[in-house]
């Protein structure tokens, strides 16, 4: 504790040197005495902790997070060096408080049946807690006038000192719905108080915080500020128990600027001055014209551009087969589209994307598959998150049934089942689990969910464009921005380039344009060239592998091949040439830890790479790696694309 004082003791005094010989004559705030700067705002608490309970608590497993919404308010005095820098001092009510929670199953007797059964309990530990802080703190101006004002920098050091200190431990029950306490008297609850009483070992907070302030001029020198600042303690919370705090602030404030009074004018009397003598005349040189700017620009395109055509092996996009909602609503998401686009390309584009069409690709499925059936499974995030549970789970299935109806889908075709939890649930300890169990799974039997793998016909144009920049007279080190069929480069000098360019086409298209346009300074010129198809040179492939990319999807923290990927596999397997080099990628979402993910990665890859030996011998090589090119982890479609194993052709 004694290096962290020294560490900030020097922290201060070397800023306050700083600020003192960057300081110049001309302030932001005018010729400023000092400034009162009252505020007032939220705080988003969280905590970082492992431990199982400190003094006058129950042990009741590990807490390792959590999280609360508390208040601020605080007055601040703050020196402004004439420059863009200030350093202020102040003192501020700071409300800290926040629940941690952790979830225990324990083994249990069912009395009404006598059964044993597994009852899931979440111990809640609310603390209230509040420190009575002083921060000295400096600013810098980032912008002298972002709206109607600066817009600042801020960073200082925080000193707290314990004011409320209490906290209150109870139990409840999480699962199954009708598990309860039962209490002295034989009063049944689904809770019950644990402990409660006064933190007596809190410790002295000390900490950092850095935000940014804009501030709006409201008249005579004083400012509306609005400010959004990052706190981190560096300590506990007690001394007993790793617990650490930081937080999120937005605070309010008005700033009142006090100036130094205007010094009396002094008026010199008048000076006589002699006559001005005749100004000599002055001979007027011509300046000479600059040159002025020039731009030339030409395309052509090289005689070796070729016609590719044939076949390739290309895999459907996967489709994650679930609708998600948001917590608390049935209504399905304005992100999916009801209505099949007509252009939807089911072998190429972005997976995540391709998603939001799950209900017109279902109701396609369906129509080309007339004796297919639906099961709708709806699902909650459970009672403690989502109250209504089955009633919710119900109405979300109703959702996605008037939805498929509508699309064409018989009634007759559409069975459900509702869930308090989905059949395969993701972990609830994570924001994003709870997210993603809020949803209704469609589960397709007789007709498969993706087509997978396929022998496709392409056309595609090979070429070089040749391009001739010439541009002169600009300032030093002018560029060109160049774009070639949306392809675009920088060239920093003019010259001759070349450009490779590939364009995919329509069997039946007669002609192609290649479309170049090059920008100077804002100069622009654009050439088009038509190639006629049947002017090219024809290459035909018999079978392209280069573009191929097939992904299969697994259920949350499971390795094992379902029976549809083994299916789509033995697809893939009878249409690959015999000594191709596939690549397996084995990939995870973001839940968990690195390890456990590595692992499960490579389980996932690894029990692929077995079965395909298995089925094809030795005809196909095969290589594995893990967690590389992954989707994007911000949404639930793209977590659940990366519980998958990706297949590339080398």
């Amino acid at each position: 504790m004694r290096s962290i004082y020294n560490l900030v003791l020097i922290f201060s005094v070397t800023l306050t040197c700083v600020f003192a010989a960057l300081a110049n004559e001309n302030g932001t705030f005018g010729d400023e005495s000092f400034a009162i700067h009252p505020k007032a705002g939220l705080v988003g608490n969280y905590y970082s902790s492992d431990f199982k309970s400190f003094q006058g608590t129950v042990d009741c497993g590990v807490f390792t997070n959590g999280k609360g919404l508390g208040w601020d308010a605080g007055l601040f005095f703050e020196k402004d060096f004439k420059g863009d820098f200030q350093i202020g001092l102040g003192a501020s009510l700071i409300n800290r408080s926040g629940i941690s929670s952790v979830q225990n199953t324990y083994q249990s007797r069912d009395q009404s049946t006598g059964r044993t059964t597994f009852v899931t309990l979440e111990n809640k530990l609310d603390t209230r807690i509040s420190y009575l802080e002083f921060s000295p703190e400096f600013r810098y101006v980032l912008v002298d006038n972002l709206i109607n004002g600066p817009f600042r920098f801020m960073t200082g050091i925080r000193f707290g000192i314990p004011v409320e200190k209490k906290f209150e431990q109870s139990e409840s029950v999480v699962s199954p719905e009708n598990a309860t306490f039962i209490n002295q008297g034989g009063i049944r609850t689904t809770t019950r108080p644990m402990a409660s009483g006064t933190i007596e070992n809190m410790s002295m907070q000390v900490g950092i915080s850095a935000g940014i302030e804009n501030m709006l001029k409201i008249g005579g020198g004083h400012f509306f500020t609005q400010q959004i600042v990052f706190d981190y303690n560096f300590n506990n919370i007690v001394s007993d128990a790793e617990w650490k705090t930081y937080a999120v602030r937005l605070d309010l404030g008005l700033r009142f600027s006090l100036q130094n009074s205007s010094l009396p004018v002094v008026v010199p009397e008048p000076e006589i001055k002699p006559e001005p003598e005749p100004e000599p005349v002055t001979k007027i040189v011509k300046e000479e014209s600059k040159p002025l700017p020039y731009l030339k620009f030409s395309t052509s395109v090289k005689t070796d551009t070729k016609l590719e055509t044939g076949n390739e092996i290309l895999a459907t996009l996967p489709l994650v087969n679930s609708i998600f909602f948001p917590k608390n609503s049935s209504d399905i998401p304005a992100y999916y589209v009801r209505t099949l686009q007509p252009n939807l390309d089911m072998y190429h584009g972005d997976a995540v994307a391709y998603h939001k069409s799950i209900l017109p690709v279902i109701a396609k499925i369906i129509k080309e598959n007339p004796n297919s059936r639906i099961m709708l499974e709806g699902a909650t995030s459970g009672n403690q998150i989502e109250p209504k549970g089955l009633e919710l789970s119900k109405a979300r299935i109703e959702s996605v049934k008037s939805a498929l109806i509508e699309l064409g889908v018989p009634s007759s075709s559409i069975a459900y089942r509702a869930l308090a939890a989905p059949r395969y649930p993701s972990n609830q300890q994570y924001p994003e689990g709870i997210e993603e169990n809020q949803r209704v799974d469609i589960r397709i039997t007789d007709a498969p969910l993706q087509k997978y793998v396929n022998v496709i016909k392409f056309s595609e144009i090979k070429g070089i464009a040749e391009l001739d920049i010439d541009y002169g007279n600009y300032p030093p080190n002018t560029k060109a921005m160049v774009s070639v069929n949306n392809q675009k480069m920088i060239y920093d000098k003019p010259g001759k380039y070349t450009v490779p360019f590939n364009k995919r086409i329509e069997l039946d298209t007669k002609e192609f344009a290649v479309i170049s346009n090059v920008n100077v300074e804002r100069e622009e010129y654009s050439d088009k060239k038509i190639i006629k198809i049947d002017s090219l040179k024809q290459e035909v492939v018999d079978l392209s592998l280069e573009n191929f990319e097939a992904v299969l999807r697994f259920n949350f923290n499971n390795s094992d091949l379902t029976e549809e990927n083994q299916a789509l596999l033995k697809q893939l397997i009878s249409k690959l040439p015999d000594g191709s080099t596939i690549l397996i990628i084995g990939s995870t979402d973001i839940l968990g830890t690195a390890e456990h993910n590595q692992q499960l990665a490579s389980d996932r890859a690894r029990k692929t790479e077995n079965f395909i030996k298995n089925h094809a011998g030795t005809r196909i090589n095969i290589q594995t790696t893990t967690n590389i090119d992954k989707f994007s982890d911000d949404t639930p479609q793209g977590r659940f694309l990366n519980r998958s194993i990706k297949i590339r052709v080398k």
